[in-house]
């Protein structure tokens, strides 16, 4: 919401907000955390949006990330919230996405590849403390659709997924 402009003029402006969130966190409690927010596009941006108007999320957290290490204030702890919805918000069966690869260089990760995610936070550059940074599913959902089977397949994805976050 911050308005129109480039990757890197969101993610300086969004490093200070969430440095300033941190610490404003951190005075009052030890255990608290603060989240970099993503969505599903991680090698893609939404195709919607121009280049003024969105990114993909492996450039942000990548470009981020570096500027968190390399200002004068140093790395702090943050860490990621994810939305892993399906490719196509409208279809549930998320083990039938097509952008989602078992590879960093995947164009999404849903559900169907969320290891890819995981894996990639293990990069020494992304450590924090020698430690990954934690992920939350903040933001999830399976669509209904129309059709005799409609909620069956919402109710499977519900369960697949939970499992593969198990």
């Amino acid at each position: 919401n911050r308005g129109r402009g480039t990757m890197e003029e969101f993610a300086d402006d969004y490093l200070v907000a969430l440095r300033l969130a941190h610490g404003a966190v951190r005075r009052q409690s030890s255990w608290a955390r603060i989240y970099l927010s993503l969505e599903h596009h991680w090698n893609i941006r939404y195709a919607a949006g121009d280049g003024r108007q969105a990114f993909a999320g492996r450039e942000f957290l990548d470009y981020f990330a570096r500027c968190a290490r390399e200002s004068d204030e140093g790395d702090f702890d943050w860490h990621v919230a994810y939305h892993p919805y399906p490719e196509n918000l409208f279809e549930p069966r998320f083990w039938n996405d097509k952008t989602a690869l078992g590879n960093a260089d995947t164009p999404r990760i849903t559900f169907k590849n969320l290891e890819v995610l995981t894996t990639y936070l293990r990069r020494p550059e992304l450590l924090y403390l020698g430690k990954p940074r934690r992920v939350i599913l903040s933001e999830q959902g399976f669509h209904t659709p129309d059709g005799p089977q409609g909620e069956a397949f919402q109710a499977a994805a519900f369960c697949y997924a939970y499992r593969i976050v198990e």
